[in-house]
């Protein structure tokens, strides 16, 4: 007998085992389709690690007619048995999960290779991209209606209501009476609890809006709810709903409880910054933060409201709150001041207004090292920010090993659109650290590739940029270049250089050619300095023109000559 219950717990501990590993595969699988969908040729090792992680599950079921898995924050169990754990938000499949409402998770035998891969896909969909923004996860798991796996606790109430008409019917006409009836008016006045007049007293609140009846507090919600009035109420509502907030968090000592005065205080605070109560919102942050001053013993309570209210996912309501005129200074000091906890929501304005990029630098610049692997994913994940060309160049104020990783990040990452604009940004930088950006470029095999670097080396200004190009002229490169890539290198120079590149112009004009055929090579470089004269310095090459006179011009260069007269490009 003993020895059958050893077998049956060994065969239990095994069947714990596999499962483990199942969903530590699940995770793994989730992590590989968002890598190899969006590269080229990984469909193969996807495919791979699909087939792999279904032949882990097979051998779970053992005998059952389905897994029937609870899922918890960081925990996923199986008949009460943990057989998976982790807490890291970016990775953690169970957090994914009962984030979304998921609660339970029931697998089939019959469950196929293709409904697992299509149960990953959905899994590893990055809802904060614009075009998945509309929906989330327990909406796409609900439209695909898996056949041999379910997600029952998504949405139990509306599936009782769907399959109980009498219920809904009841429901109906409860909401309709209630609508016809009138509160009564509580007249008598509002009395107080000690701890409440403590509160009060702290935060120095008008007790005046607190003691209004529950009639005159119905219609101020009714108002808010139907959206038909706005102002003092909805301010008076917003002071209430903070100072519950306060209390819970103060006065109480359940953990359940400060964790509700922490959520509903960090919720208030978005809905004053929402309804544009920019002293209201300011004022509760800065309350948070003296509090936190105040009760070391819960420092660490305060600092997640901070973190929270100034985290980049509320990017678009600050985005929208920083458009009103009357707000923006007032936010921008806010920020600011608490740097070290929104210094990720200050990257992501940056580009929105143009005083953002000064209004922020220092902060970004002392506080952003700390979050260096944030910023690293950030860039990788969304390389098309346009937050990131006005990073750069606050960045390139302290040129070091962020500001090269940056930039190395940035490059590889970007598309063309977006490189194009980075080596513009680092030309009118122009530090020797910058300017690193187009040491591949240059030497590339690559014509076009040359070519766009030398156009975006045109807009630097600095005496780093000209020595460059004047590094480049004597290249390989530019030796065998074509006349399209000389031009541009001319063109570049006569842009940087300004009137101090008259002289350079003139000793290259003047400079006799080399080689067997001298003359030929003498006439082809004076042919691409007019071409690029005649498009960057105009003025220049008229005077210049003047002073030679038409008989020292070769004839191809006379032809270019009158044309560009008569296009009016020498008039």
């Amino acid at each position: 007998m003993n020895q059958e219950a050893g077998q049956q717990f060994g065969g239990s501990t095994n069947v714990k085992k596999q499962m483990s590993l199942f969903v530590a595969g699940l995770e793994k699988a989730v992590l590989s389709q968002r890598v190899y969908a969006s590269s080229s040729g990984g469909d193969d090792s996807l495919q791979t690690v699909f087939r792999n992680l279904f032949s882990l599950l097979r051998p779970c079921f053992d005998d059952e007619d389905s897994i029937s898995l609870q899922i918890k924050p960081s925990q996923v169990l199986r008949n009460r048995e943990v057989v998976y754990e982790n807490s890291d938000p970016k990775k953690s499949i169970s957090r994914v999960l009962f984030q979304s409402g998921v609660r339970a998770l029931i697998l089939d035998p019959e469950l196929s290779l293709e409904e697992l891969k299509a149960f990953i896909q959905i899994l590893a969909t990055d809802f904060a991209k614009p075009e998945n923004m509309d929906s989330d996860l327990a909406s796409k798991l609900f439209e695909r209606d898996f056949a041999h796996l379910h997600c029952p606790s998504i949405d139990w109430i509306s599936e009782r209501l769907r399959e109980d008409t009498e219920l809904r019917d009841n429901i109906e006409k409860f909401h309709a009476e209630l609508a016809r009836t009138e509160a009564e008016p509580d007249l008598s006045p509002k009395r107080f609890r000690q701890a409440d007049l403590k509160t009060l007293e702290e935060f120095r609140l008008n007790t005046k809006q607190f003691t209004q009846t529950d009639a005159d507090m119905v219609k101020i919600v009714q108002s808010l709810s139907a959206k038909q009035r706005e102002g003092q109420e909805e301010k008076q509502t917003l002071e209430r709903l903070a100072l519950m907030g306060f209390h819970f968090l103060i006065s109480e000592e359940s953990p359940e409880e400060r964790s509700t005065g922490r959520d509903l205080l960090v919720r208030v605070a978005l809905m004053t910054l929402e309804a544009q109560e920019c002293l209201l919102f300011c004022a509760m942050v800065r309350k948070v933060s003296q509090l936190q001053k105040d009760h070391p013993e819960n420092r660490g309570e305060f600092q997640k409201i901070i973190d929270q209210i100034f985290s980049p996912d509320n990017y678009f309501l600050f985005k929208q709150a920083c458009r009103v005129e009357s707000v923006r200074e007032s936010l921008s000091q806010l920020l600011n001041e608490y740097a070290s906890s929104s210094v990720k929501l200050m990257v992501y304005l940056l580009g929105e207004l143009p005083s953002f990029h000064s209004d922020f630098a220092e902060a970004i610049l002392r506080e952003l090292p700390a979050y260096s692997n944030w910023l690293m994913d950030e860039l990788r994940a969304e390389p098309s920010r346009s937050c990131w060309e006005y990073l750069l160049r606050i960045l390139a104020r302290k040129p070091n090993q962020h500001f090269s990783k940056f930039l190395n990040a940035l490059l590889e990452s970007a598309g063309d659109t977006v490189r194009i604009a980075v080596y513009r940004q680092c030309a009118q930088i122009g530090t020797p650290e910058a300017l690193t950006a187009f040491r591949d470029p240059l030497t590339s095999d690559s014509e076009e590739d040359r070519v766009a670097a030398l156009q975006a080396l045109a807009s630097g200004k600095t005496v780093e940029v000209l020595k460059l190009l004047k590094l480049y002229l004597g290249s390989k490169s530019f030796q065998a270049a074509e006349a399209a890539e000389v031009q541009e290198a001319y063109a570049a120079i006569l842009s940087v250089g300004g009137v101090a590149s008259h002289s350079w112009f003139e000793q290259e004009w003047m400079r006799s050619g080399e080689g067997l055929f001298k003359s030929k090579k003498q006439n082809e470089r004076r042919n691409n300095l007019l071409a690029a004269a005649v498009r960057v310095q105009p003025q220049m090459l008229k005077s210049f023109l003047a002073k030679i006179g038409d008989e020292n011009l070769p004839d191809e260069a006379r032809k270019n000559i009158e044309s560009a007269k008569a296009k009016g490009l020498l008039s």
